[in-house]
C-alpha cells in the first residue's frame, strides 16, 4: 500500500509537518537561564495574578466588542470579535482574505477564504489567539512548580508548566511587581516561541494587554497584535452567531459538465488546471479540507503574495496564503481561487508530476459524480439534486461536515462509528488504533499476520516520528450503505488518530470499497450517493444464507 501524501494534507489544517526533536534540539527543553530562587508559593503567586486580572463589574453583561489589527509573518490583517457568553462571531480580514467563526449554542462553525460555511469541532485557535488562555499553570490537570525569579530590572518570576500528553513543557512570566503574565515561552516544532504581553490597561474591572508579540526567533516570521478598542457589557447582536450559509464566490458549473481528469488503477484522479496558459496536473481529494498548490510552482507562476513572507533571509522557504486570479478546467474558468501555497509535488508517473490537491472548496459548491468503471468525472448543479432521491437505484449516505472532512456512518465488525473519513485518495479502507484497540475481537490476521512497523508521516510535536504498527486484517463485517459485506480485507493500524481534542478518527473508507460504485458527492445537501457499478455486480454475490 502506498502512503497517502493526501492524507498528510487533510491532517495539515490542524497538525504540522515535523521532524522529531534530536538531542541537538536539547536545548529547547532547558529552562530560562539565570533564575534565582523564588521566595513565593505557586497557590499564593497564582492567587496574586488573579487579583491582578479583576473581575468584571458587578451588573455588567457578559458581553465583549473588540477590535485588532495585527501583522502575520509581512500581511496586515484586522480582526472584529463580538462575544456574549460562550457565544461569539469573528471576522477576520488579511490581505485580500476574509475568514469568519462562530459558536452558537455550543455548535462552532467556520467559513473559509473560499466562501464555504461548515460545521466545526476543532478549536478555534484562530478568533482568540490575542485572547489565548494563559492560564496553564493554574490547571489542576498540569504540573506546575515555581522555577525562580529573573534578574534585572523588571524581573518575573518562571513558573514551569507540564501538560500531560505534551512532548515539552512551557514557561510562564509573572511580573513581580504586577503579577501580570508578561512572557510566554514554549515549543513549536524544533523553535523556541516567545510570547510578550504589554499595555495593560483595566476595562470595568478586567485588566489584559493590549499589545502581544509572537518571535521564534525567525523575526521575518514574527507576528504582532495591537488592540484598538474594546468594549464590555453593551448591547451584542445574537443572530449573527448562528452558522450562515455559504457564500463561495468560485465557479458553479451546468449539469454534466465532464471534467478532464486522468484515472488510475489505483482510483487516483488527476485534473487538469490551467493557470497563466501552464498545464498543472492536481489530485481530487475528498478528505481534504482545502486547495493546496505546490509554493515553488506558485512562485514560477507570480501569485501574489500580498505581504506575507515566502522567503527568510537564509534562503528558506515559507508557506503562504495565495489566490489563482484565473484558472481554466476544460473550456470553464473560475476566478479569484483561494489556495494554500506550500511544498507539495511527486512524479506519480513519467509524464504526470502533481504540483497540488483540490479538495472540499473544488467540490463544495457543486454535486460531483465519480464514474470509477467509465474513468469519467461530471459536475453537477446542486439544483438537480434537490429532490430527496436524485439518483434512480442510488443508496444515500450522509455526511456530516467537520470544517470541511466529511465524517460518514460506517458499520465495522459488530459496530458502528460516526467517525470514519470519505477517503477516496486513500487506496484502501483504514481501520485506526481508537477502533482497532476497542474492538480487536472484530479483525481476524490475513496472510502472514505479521505487523509490520513503520515512522508516523503525519502528525504534531508530540507524537510525529512514532513508531506504528500496521498490518493486513479481515473486518467481520463493513456495513456500508444498505449493504452488509463480509469479511473484508481492510489496513488496521495501532495509530490513535485524533481530528480533534473530542473526535477521534477510527477510519478511512477507501478506493478499494468505493471503486464498485459510482460515486455522487453532494456536499451541497450533505451527502453522498452510491449507485453500484458492473464491477459491483461482477464480484458481490448475495448471501443467500443469512
Amino acid at each position: 500500500m502506498r502512503t497517502t501524501l493526501i492524507w498528510a494534507a487533510f491532517l495539515a489544517s490542524f497538525l504540522s509537518l515535523l521532524r522529531p526533536v534530536s538531542a541537538s534540539d536539547a536545548s529547547l527543553d532547558a529552562p530560562p537561564a539565570n533564575l534565582k530562587p523564588a521566595p513565593v508559593h505557586l497557590a499564593a503567586l497564582l492567587a496574586a495574578h488573579d487579583a491582578a486580572v479583576g473581575v468584571r463589574t458587578a451588573g455588567i453583561a457578559d458581553t465583549v466588542v473588540e477590535d485588532w489589527r495585527f501583522t502575520d509573518s509581512g500581511i496586515s490583517g484586522t480582526e472584529h470579535l463580538e462575544r456574549a457568553g460562550t457565544d461569539y462571531h469573528s471576522k477576520l480580514l488579511e490581505g485580500p482574505f476574509v475568514e469568519e467563526y462562530g459558536q452558537h449554542n455550543g455548535e462552532r462553525w467556520h467559513r473559509d477564504y473560499n466562501g464555504f460555511v461548515s460545521p466545526t469541532t476543532t478549536i478555534d485557535e484562530t478568533s482568540f489567539i490575542a485572547e489565548r488562555v494563559l492560564e496553564d499553570a493554574a490547571d489542576p490537570k498540569d504540573d506546575a512548580s515555581v522555577l525562580g525569579v529573573t534578574q534585572g530590572t523588571n524581573p518575573a518570576y518562571v513558573v514551569q508548566v507540564k501538560i500531560p500528553g505534551d512532548l515539552h513543557p512551557e514557561w510562564v512570566f509573572y511580573d513581580v511587581s504586577t503579577s501580570q503574565i508578561v512572557r510566554v515561552e514554549q515549543v513549536e516544532g524544533t523553535h523556541r516561541l516567545v510570547n510578550t504581553y504589554d499595555d495593560f490597561r483595566a476595562t470595568d474591572g478586567v485588566t489584559s494587554a493590549w499589545h502581544i508579540h509572537d518571535s521564534d526567533g525567525r523575526t521575518q516570521l514574527d507576528d504582532d497584535w495591537v488592540r484598538t478598542s474594546m468594549a464590555i457589557g453593551g448591547h451584542v447582536d445574537q443572530t449573527q452567531f448562528a452558522q450562515p450559509p455559504s457564500a463561495p464566490h468560485t465557479a458553479s458549473y451546468q449539469q454534466g459538465f465532464q471534467v478532464p481528469v486522468t484515472m488510475y488503477d489505483d482510483g487516483t484522479i488527476i485534473i487538469r488546471v490551467t493557470v497563466n496558459g501552464r498545464g498543472l496536473d492536481m489530485m481530487l481529494d475528498t478528505a481534504t479540507p482545502e486547495n493546496i498548490i505546490d509554493e515553488q510552482v506558485a512562485r514560477e507562476l507570480g501569485l501574489p503574495t500580498y505581504g506575507h513572507v515566502d522567503r527568510l533571509s537564509n534562503g528558506d522557504n515559507v508557506a503562504f496564503e495565495t489566490t489563482i486570479p484565473l484558472c481554466s478546467i476544460g473550456n470553464t474558468t473560475t476566478t479569484n481561487l483561494a489556495v494554500d501555497a506550500e511544498p507539495f509535488n511527486f512524479q506519480w508517473t513519467e509524464h504526470t508530476k502533481v504540483v497540488g490537491v483540490l479538495g472540499y472548496d473544488f467540490l463544495a459548491g457543486n454535486v460531483f459524480k465519480i464514474d470509477y468503471w467509465n474513468g469519467t468525472l461530471s459536475l453537477i448543479a446542486p439544483s438537480a439534486f434537490a429532490s430527496e432521491n436524485p439518483v434512480p437505484g442510488g443508496i444515500t449516505v450522509p455526511i456530516e461536515l467537520d470544517n470541511g472532512t466529511p465524517f460518514i456512518q460506517l458499520g465495522i465488525g459488530n459496530s458502528v462509528s460516526t467517525n470514519a473519513v470519505l477517503a477516496n485518495e486513500s487506496d484502501r479502507t483504514i481501520v485506526f488504533g481508537n477502533f482497532v484497540n476497542a474492538h480487536n475481537d472484530d479483525f481476524t490476521n490475513y496472510g502472514d499476520g505479521k505487523h509490520h512497523q513503520d515512522q508516523v508521516p503525519f502528525a504534531d510535536n508530540g507524537s510525529f516520528g512514532r513508531t506504528i504498527e500496521a498490518w493486513a486484517a479481515l473486518a467481520d463485517h463493513l456495513r456500508f450503505g444498505s449493504g452488509d459485506y463480509q469479511q473484508v480485507l481492510v489496513v488496521a493500524s495501532s495509530y490513535p488518530l485524533h481530528y480533534s481534542p473530542d473526535r477521534a478518527v477510527d477510519a478511512m473508507l477507501g478506493f478499494d470499497v468505493l471503486r464498485f460504485f459510482d460515486l455522487y458527492i453532494d456536499y451541497p445537501h450533505n451527502r453522498f450517493i452510491v449507485k453500484p457499478n458492473q464491477l459491483f455486480f461482477k464480484v458481490f454475490h448475495r448471501n443467500t444464507n443469512v
